[in-house]
């Protein structure tokens, strides 16, 4: 019964449900790599911003997640790049769990740090040993994960993450929260993930002339839910929970949940699962609510895309800047590989 099922399988250390573990504590060397087929990443898109999760009980430390800074002090991100989560996740087109996909628990919220700017802060690739943050120097720090209280990922990967203190001086993104991509429409995607030529770029990396496939609910291989649409290559793993924007108006639609092409991860480096592949992520509108909740825990107002009539030449991918005021994993089987998705995170 389950084999005929399309799966969603998202694994950590992949672009999808969950955050990259630091390549030095993975045994990767300092191979460097991002967006497939991308290019650099300029300060009109600072608005993108790197989410770090540092966890002092475990040998994989550190874990690196993309997100959209959306307020002074609130960040939008993928409900797995915040949580303990099960490895692997696959889902029917209605949301019922068909494997894994379990949300454990979320993360501490202080654990959390978000670090701006588009180039890699120079700390990543060792953790150090005392994990001293004033020594990183990080924009942000978590004080509470807003999410639906949902204990799976199917159909609910997406939360937001309030910080301690506004970040200032930075690019606040757009947001679409009425109405959803279209098949066709055109997107660009930016994040801190692994590329063709780098697994930690230096510089932050974007891609345009990415295009959405299928909207779900859909019950073609890879399944979509009805929280979710699919679009081509582009992101890879660190690049869970990145924002990805509308190309004709800057606006966020979504963010990056899972994807892959189901080769074997170490087949051909990191990067090897991002070629030709397709990759899933979670619409925004649908969470509205739950988006104007976390909007008003801040304090703050949601930027949202202008009318279709509006010229938005500048509301590009975080045009306007923050007011002044302090910031899964293992085979199933060579059967069921033509519907395998990997979590984009590292």
């Amino acid at each position: 019964m389950i084999a005929k099922r399309a799966f969603s399988v998202v694994a950590l250390g992949l672009v999808g449900a969950a955050c990259a573990a630091d390549a030095g504590s993975e045994g990767l060397g300092r191979v460097r790599q991002a967006v497939v087929g991308g290019s650099a990443s300029d300060e009109t898109q600072d608005s993108t911003v790197m989410l770090f999760h540092v966890d002092p009980s475990g040998p994989r430390r550190l874990g690196i997640c993309t997100a959209a800074l959306v307020a002074p002090r609130l960040v939008l991100t993928a409900r797995h790049c915040v949580a303990t989560t099960d490895d692997q996740v696959a889902c029917d087109s209605d949301g019922t769990p068909l494997l894994g996909a379990s949300v454990i628990a979320n993360h501490e919220p202080a654990n959390l740090y978000v670090f701006t700017g588009k180039d890699r802060p120079a700390f990543i690739g060792q953790a150090p040993p005392s994990l001293d943050m004033t020594k990183w120097a990080p924009a942000g720090q978590g004080l509470e994960i807003i999410d639906d209280k949902s204990g799976t990922l199917c159909n609910h990967d997406l939360a937001l993450v309030l910080l301690k203190e506004p970040i200032v001086d930075v690019p606040i993104a757009t947001l679409r929260l009425d109405g959803e991509a279209s098949a066709g429409e055109q997107l660009l995607t930016v994040g801190w993930g692994v590329s063709l030529g780098e697994v930690e770029p230096t510089t932050r990396q974007q891609r345009g002339g990415v295009t959405v496939k299928r909207v779900g609910p859909d019950d073609a291989i890879p399944v979509l839910t009805k929280s979710e649409f699919l679009f081509d290559e582009s992101i890879c793993l660190g690049d869970s929970g990145g924002p990805v924007f509308a190309e004709s108006t800057g606006a966020v639609v979504g963010v990056v949940s899972r994807g892959g092409n189901g080769l074997d991860p170490n087949a051909g480096g990191p990067s090897s699962t991002c070629v030709d592949a397709d990759n899933v992520a979670t619409k925004l509108a649908p969470f509205k609510e739950l988006v104007m909740d976390a909007f008003a825990r801040a304090g703050a107002e949601p930027r949202l895309e202008p009318a279709p009539e509006e010229s938005c030449t500048a509301c590009a991918v975080g045009a306007s800047r923050a007011p002044r005021g302090g910031v899964l994993g293992v085979s199933v089987g060579l059967a069921l590989l033509a519907g395998v998705r990997r979590r984009r995170a590292r």
